[in-house]
């Protein structure tokens, strides 16, 4: 799997996208670097994890294991999950709800922006989507 891990708006909102076939490596390590980006920003910062992935290797089993030995950020306010796909969008939704953060998932990143302003007024009115 490839990822990129980026701010979508500096200290407040992180941009996860994961694009070609999921693995578990690649997950832990894409986590952990979102950590670090949510931990250095301005509470609450909100994370946007835009999933393009074309399948994946990881077991629910691995995914319950992956979560519950990564620590979760104390800045983290909402955990969106983005994907057109609906089987992607149930799995993202249940690895957030199980690490206790609250979560939603949206089929575009056009909605994933519009609810993240309208749950968080901090942030600024203008969020461009990500390229």
């Amino acid at each position: 799997m490839a990822y990129q891990v980026t701010w979508l708006v500096e200290n407040r909102i992180v941009h996860v996208l994961n694009s070609g076939v999921a693995n578990a490596e690649d997950v832990v390590n894409s986590m952990r670097e979102a950590i670090a980006l949510l931990d250095s920003g301005e509470a609450p910062v909100h994370m946007l994890v835009e999933s393009q992935t074309e399948g994946s290797d990881i077991s629910l089993g691995d995914l319950l294991k992956i979560i519950r030995n990564n620590p979760k950020s104390t800045n983290i306010g909402w955990a969106v999950f983005v994907s057109e796909n609906k089987m992607n969008r149930f799995f993202g939704s249940m690895g957030t709800q199980i690490s206790g953060v609250q979560t939603k998932t949206f089929p575009t990143m056009a909605e994933a922006i519009a609810f993240l302003k309208r749950a968080d007024i901090t942030l600024p009115e203008m969020i461009s989507l990500p390229k």
